[in-house]
């Protein structure tokens, strides 16, 4: 099931892809024309049992492609990426036939059909499984991320690079295991602005808790992890641009607080687009009083540097 929402939730368009048996998608990602690239797995078709499947459909959601991977055991499509030239690399995770341990196979696709152009096969011991995908900016590399089992028994994030061209590891990233001695995975990485990497997922200390992992790497691969918050689980990280604002209580019930290094307009929309009230807001803190009905709205802050929309609701 695939669906786009707009800005304000929705639903432009939806569709269900797939035939009588089942299906799931686990990424999408938007290529550089428009197009969508989405990463799953299928039981209604390819060689068997469930397969890695792939599917290019264009902006309203129609098929241009699709086409599944794997062989007549378990295979499932984790996550695909746009290269800068165009190709597609794709990750999946299988099973050979008989087997019990997982295994990771990364493919450089045609973009025009999906035609394996290359292919690389990371084989373990014990579980190997990949998670997520992107390209090394400025380097003909991907980043890739998920969890390695070394041992019987023992599960630590996995992280490698590979080269683009000849599909080999990258050298200076050739793959390497993180984490204590329980169950520890990797679930999304991303490039920073100053060359690094970070990497997060989860990792168990103690008496089972589940933590907070993240790792922080600068371009030779070399970096410190950190653990913290129990229980919390993170699945995605992305990196934000701090604000020079900020609006406090959201909920609020009489009165709002919004402070600012900058001078501007504070505007208060409905969901549906319509302008409710207008106030000009100083440098330092403002003490706004709500004469809205409890409901959710749209603040929107303009000043000559920038313009910023936040989610805000009144409760009364």
């Amino acid at each position: 099931f695939l669906l786009k929402i707009d800005a304000l939730g929705d639903t432009v368009w939806s569709y269900s892809y797939g035939g009588t048996a089942s299906e799931a998608f686990y990424s999408v990602e938007e290529a550089s024309n428009g197009d969508l690239l989405v990463s799953g797995e299928t039981s209604s078709i390819g060689a068997g049992n469930r397969d890695a499947w792939f599917l290019r459909l264009d902006s309203n959601g129609s098929e241009i492609w699709s086409q599944t991977y794997g062989d007549t055991d378990q295979d499932w499509g984790a996550d695909a990426v746009e290269l800068s030239n165009g190709n597609i690399m794709f990750i999946y995770n299988y099973l050979e036939p008989g087997e019990l341990d997982w295994n990771i196979g990364q493919l450089k696709l045609n973009p025009n059909s999906g035609q394996i152009m290359r292919e690389q096969n990371f084989l373990n011991p014990y579980d190997l499984i990949a998670n997520q995908v992107i390209e090394y900016p400025g380097n003909p590399q991907t980043l890739t991320v998920g969890t390695s089992s070394p041992s019987v028994n023992v599960e630590d994030m996995f992280f490698y690079g590979i080269d683009t061209s000849g599909m080999f590891y990258y050298s200076v990233c050739p793959g390497f295991t993180m984490g204590d001695n329980g169950p520890d995975h990797g679930y999304d990485v991303l490039t920073t602005s100053d060359g690094g990497v970070i990497l997060v997922g989860d990792r168990t200390v103690g008496a089972g808790y589940t933590s907070v992992f993240v790792v922080k790497t600068m371009a030779d691969c070399l970096g410190t992890g950190f653990s913290g918050n129990d229980t919390i689980q993170v699945t995605n990280v992305s990196e934000q641009d701090i604000l020079p604002f900020r609006v406090f209580p959201n909920p609020a019930a009489e009165q709002l607080n919004f402070e600012t290094s900058e001078n501007g307009v504070l505007s208060f929309f409905s969901l549906d687009g319509s302008l409710l009230k207008e106030v000009s807001v100083q440098t330092g803190l403002n003490r706004l009083n709500l004469d809205l009905s409890a409901g959710h709205y749209i603040l929107r802050f303009q000043s000559e540097e920038r313009t910023e929309n936040i989610p805000f609701l009144i409760t009364k």
